[in-house]
């Protein structure tokens, strides 16, 4: 057992490093939209400091 634990670690390591890939890439949608979003309110913002009357 004990040469096999080097090995052991390294492929849990390895599992440990794919699984936060993969929770990486799967917000990557969600945070491309938060983002998109968080762009639109801050363009109405903008346009609505630039012109105080657009919301009147």
């Amino acid at each position: 057992m004990k040469p096999l634990m080097p090995l052991l670690k390294c492929i849990v390591s390895i599992g440990a490093f794919a699984t936060l890939a993969l929770l990486l890439l799967g917000s990557l949608p969600a945070l491309a939209t938060l983002m998109e979003n968080l762009q639109y309110h801050f363009y109405e913002l903008l346009s609505a400091t630039a012109n105080p009357y657009a919301f009147i």
